[in-house]
């Protein structure tokens, strides 16, 4: 005769009786509104990232020019990824070194592979024409977002992704932390300031 089962291991057979058989796991997103755009600007500006909007792409020198000098910051040191470049005509190309050896620029401006409307976030994958050091080592990061862009689940982000990268980075906001007496920073290990320009023209 066994010994009576204390509540310990009543709780385990509970749990091995409810998981004795087949289980089926099922994975199901979130319904979301179909103004994908509308509902991508509201969660990233929860995020305190920024967000103009544009018409076309050829707005983008005057909005960028506008953004910075919201936030006084001289147009001079910026580095453009090389994929985004030519959207700037006049820009200069200044590159960013991880050993610092060149001028570090004050704000970088890349494209990004997706965004996504569930999140606020953007994805950005590396490549010769998109280095990642653009995207953390600027005080300011600048992204370019495209409306076609926009999708609505991150599933469905991974899905554009082809080739795999060597590098993927899933931004959401400015860099912060609350791990110093649980005060909120922003730019503790990334750019502190992210503006997103979205064009409307697909």
């Amino acid at each position: 005769m066994g010994l009576p089962m204390n509540s310990r291991d009543r709780i385990f057979a509970t749990l091995r009786a409810a998981t004795a058989g087949p289980v089926a796991m099922t994975h199901t997103r979130p319904h979301l509104d179909d103004d994908l755009a509308a509902l991508f600007e509201t969660r990233a500006l929860t995020t305190a990232a920024t967000l103009d909007h544009i018409a076309t792409a050829a707005g983008l020198p005057d909005a960028l020019t506008s953004y910075l000098a919201s936030i006084a910051q001289a147009e001079a040191g910026i580095a453009f990824a090389p994929a985004i470049v030519d959207l700037f005509p006049g820009a200069r190309n200044l590159p960013i070194r991880p050993n610092g050896a060149d001028p570090v620029a004050e704000v970088a401006v890349t494209g990004c592979v997706a965004a996504v409307a569930e999140t606020g976030s953007v994805l950005l994958a590396s490549s010769p024409d998109h280095p990642t050091t653009l995207n953390f080592l600027p005080e300011t990061h600048v992204v370019i977002v495209r409306a076609e862009q926009i999708v609505a689940h991150l599933e469905d982000a991974w899905a554009l992704i082809d080739p795999m990268p060597r590098a993927l980075n899933l931004v959401t906001g400015p860099s912060r932390t609350a791990d110093i007496e649980q005060t909120l920073q922003l730019g503790a290990h990334g750019p502190r300031r992210l503006h997103l320009i979205l064009i409307a023209d697909r």
